[in-house]
């Protein structure tokens, strides 16, 4: 008899084990190879702090939920640093601008999942998109960017960021064709950092002329910050391609596949989540944006933009995985915080 006990324990044992590694997935799904955690890479703002905290940490914890194994929170700041922690494996899944993830897949191993665009109910998707601007103060003599390159040494242009797809690379690109070097060609170039500073510089007649997202015009005159009328738009881009989430190529494919689907299946299962992002930026996102899928090729014409630009390489130092160079790019930060710092003075 206690033969015949300790046999139907075993069997009970067993197929506990079973039935757990089941529910898990380990066995029935393939997911021996996946790690225990996932970190998602975090830049604080200085817009509304914690509310972009909480709404960061319900997306973490959404997929974390939706694939299986805990998701957390990895704070790096700007792009530059995000990169570095990728590199060494202390980041897994990361968010930027087209750009932001054009240079990191010239200097790291990535793979872009998902960027903005709009799903229907049946799952089709449709490219999301915003446009450049370059604007002038609304007393401004300045009408076109023809203006601009004409009168080009009594002018300070403000670029956002390195970075930065609306507030860099589309409007470069649009100055280059005409003629104009900005760096060599206009009295000074700025960096600010973030669409904000342009935008509030630019306002305050600060500086000549600046590159900026569309919809940072709303959104800052929505929040009682900037007055419309103030500024003169003189240039428009075509619509540009939107934020992408993108993750260290080296990971599992059943893995990067179930992160896509956390982020496909997001606007079903979790609109709060949308809902929260848009309460965060009210006006700057449009509010029927959720996730399309997205794969490398989708950023070949911005790439095509970005090889025939000669300063692309500002703050990276040489192109490639292997030309990064950390100390330059944080010698550029600091003096383009000098520069900005002595314009709000």
């Amino acid at each position: 008899m206690k033969q015949i006990l300790h046999f139907i324990t075993l069997v009970l044992v067993l197929l506990s084990i079973s039935c757990s590694n089941q529910k898990s997935g380990k066995l029935a799904d393939g997911r021996e190879d996946w790690p225990k955690k996932l970190n998602y890479a975090y830049s604080p703002s200085q817009e509304n702090p914690e509310g972009r905290l909480k709404y960061s940490n319900a997306l973490v914890d959404y997929i974390g939920e939706y694939i299986g194994i805990p998701a957390r929170l990895y704070e790096t700041g700007s792009y530059g640093p995000t990169i570095m922690a990728m590199r060494s494996g202390m980041v897994d899944i990361a968010q930027s601008s087209p750009m932001g993830y054009m240079i990191a897949s010239e200097k790291t191993d990535v793979e872009p999942l998902v960027t903005r665009g709009y799903q229907d109910e049946n799952d089709q998707y449709r490219l999301g998109s915003y446009h450049s601007l370059i604007v002038v103060p609304a007393d401004s003599p300045y009408n076109s960017i023809e203006d601009l390159k004409n009168d080009a040494a009594n002018i300070t242009f403000t670029f956002v960021d390195v970075a930065s797809t609306s507030g860099h690379l589309v409007p470069r690109n649009a100055l280059e064709k005409l003629g104009v070097n900005p760096e060599a060609d206009f009295k000074q170039v700025v960096f600010t950092q973030n669409q904000l500073n342009s935008i509030m510089t630019l306002s305050a007649g600060k500086v000549e002329a600046g590159a900026i997202m569309e919809r940072v015009i709303k959104y800052m005159a929505l929040r009682g910050k900037l007055d419309p009328s103030e500024i003169k738009t003189i240039w428009k881009s075509e619509p540009v391609m939107s934020t992408g989430v993108y993750v260290r190529n080296e990971l599992p494919r059943s893995l990067k596949e179930e992160i896509r689907n956390a982020y496909l299946d997001m606007k079903k299962l979790r609109p709060d989540i949308i809902e929260m992002r848009l309460a965060l930026y009210p006006g700057l996102i449009d509010p029927d944006l959720s996730y399309i899928p997205a794969y490398d090729h989708m950023w070949d014409e911005l790439r095509e933009i970005a090889k025939n630009i000669e300063s692309m390489n500002l703050i990276e130092g040489k192109p490639g995985r292997n030309g990064w160079n950390e100390e330059k790019r944080q010698a550029y930060i600091t003096k383009q915080q000098a520069l900005l710092a002595s314009l709000q003075n």
